[in-house]
């Protein structure tokens, strides 16, 4: 969203009147340092997965494998169920994470991606700024017309009224980044740090009233139309 509007904020704008960010990524240079630390192998595995033809994973075949695999024996004894809840809360804890709302998400998860997406993730934190797919230096040329990858300026996103919830514990989208893109942006008309939530409290958390907040900021924004009266239709009518 954040680099759609920073394409065309105008045109985004005829269509939204309100953006709720919840749980924003954009620049990532406060995220921990198990995450930077990965990101610094990932290039090793895009070589890789270039080389063997694979651009997308966790398509419903290898979903189907990985939830048979995790009624196995052997998945039960080396606790494979209890890392797969791991991962899915946000590769920190399960404490702010309701079970019965994993489980319903486990059937779905892990989602079909690009690694493109996963690799732009790790392209991010390494470039310690928000920017564009980065191809390599001639692709970059040919692409882009610059050796390096566009950044995207959030400090041109200036009129759409933006809501932001932040996680006070989310490791991705952390509070430090979340308050510099605050800072970047023209027109954040809510900004709010939850506590005791994470990167996946926003699906799976204990507390969702998170939602009846944002939904009140919809309805200020998208105001509903007056109810049309029958004295209104019929004088339309006749």
């Amino acid at each position: 969203m954040f680099y759609a509007l920073w394409k065309d904020e105008a045109k985004v704008m005829s269509k939204i009147n309100l953006f709720v960010a919840c749980a924003p990524v954009a620049r990532m240079n406060d995220v921990t340092f198990d995450i930077k630390l990965h990101s610094f192998n990932l290039p090793v595995f895009e070589a890789a997965l270039g080389a063997l033809g694979i651009h997308h994973l966790w398509d419903d075949d290898m979903r189907t494998q990985l939830n048979d695999f995790g009624h196995t024996p052997f998945a039960q004894v080396v606790g494979f169920n209890d890392l797969v809840l791991f991962l899915i809360s946000n590769l920190e804890s399960t404490a702010y994470s309701s079970k019965e709302r994993v489980a319903v998400i486990r059937n779905r998860f892990p989602n079909a991606c690009s690694t493109k997406e996963l690799f732009q993730y790790g392209q991010i934190v390494g470039a310690k700024k928000f920017q564009e797919y980065d191809y390599g230096f001639f692709t970059n040329l040919r692409k882009y017309g610059s050796a390096w990858a566009p950044e995207i300026k959030l400090d041109k996103i200036q009129k759409m009224p933006i809501a932001m919830f932040v996680g006070g514990d989310d490791h991705l989208a952390t509070p430090g980044d979340a308050i510099w893109e605050r800072e970047q942006l023209g027109n954040v008309v809510h900004f709010e740090v939850m506590s005791d939530f994470d990167h996946e409290s926003f699906m799976l958390g204990f507390d969702t009233s998170y939602i009846t907040r944002a939904l009140r900021l919809v309805e200020k924004y998208n105001p509903a139309e007056p109810a049309v009266t029958d004295e209104k239709v019929a004088e339309t009518l006749y």
